[in-house]
């Protein structure tokens, strides 16, 4: 339970979830938030198991959601913010094919109920968190560290906002990981 440094009922001291930013009071607020799911798998079987799916569903191909963008492109109204890096991965062959300018829409905390997998490995998500106030808001550094997950259903669609430029370079850190 995140907690700012003012006592309520329930807790008379603090249990050291306060941060602030500059000229702000303190109030709780992550930073380090570990998702640990109970049961999970190997990534390879995860992703072996996102393709017999799309098999299954007799779909040409399913999409991978590999990167979210950061907290601060996070539209107000949404749970969730837009993909960055995805790919059509089609199941007769594996083949994988980046997938550029879409959206999730409809998002709603039932996609929680729609997880069928959650891989071994984990993923940081750094980013900063703004404060409870809308305005005069302090931004304190968090981080997220979450397994990639397979969820059975979420709606995509074509955005139209004017997508960003791809680089030139292959980034050679992501190379190495194939």
């Amino acid at each position: 339970m995140y907690m700012g440094r003012t006592p309520t009922k329930e807790r008379s001291r603090s249990n050291g979830h306060g941060r602030s930013g500059p000229n702000e009071n303190a109030s709780g607020r992550a930073g380090n938030f570990f998702i640990v799911p109970e049961k999970a798998v190997e990534f390879r079987e995860l992703k072996k198991n996102f393709i017999k799916m799309c098999s299954e569903l007799e779909l040409e191909y399913c999409i991978a959601v590999r990167r979210l963008r950061t907290a601060e492109y996070l539209e107000e109204g949404k749970l969730l913010a837009d993909p960055v890096l995805a790919y059509k991965i089609y199941s007769k062959d594996g083949r994988e094919e980046p997938l550029r300018g879409v959206e999730f829409t409809g998002v709603s905390l039932r996609a929680v109920r729609d997880i069928m997998y959650a891989s071994k490995e984990n993923e940081v998500y750094n980013f900063y968190s703004p404060g409870p106030a809308k305005y005069n808001r302090g931004y304190v550094p968090t981080s997220i560290i979450a397994p990639s997950v397979l969820i059975q259903e979420m709606e995509l669609k074509k955005t139209e906002k004017k997508p960003e430029k791809l680089t030139y370079l292959k980034n050679p850190y992501f190379e190495e990981r194939k």
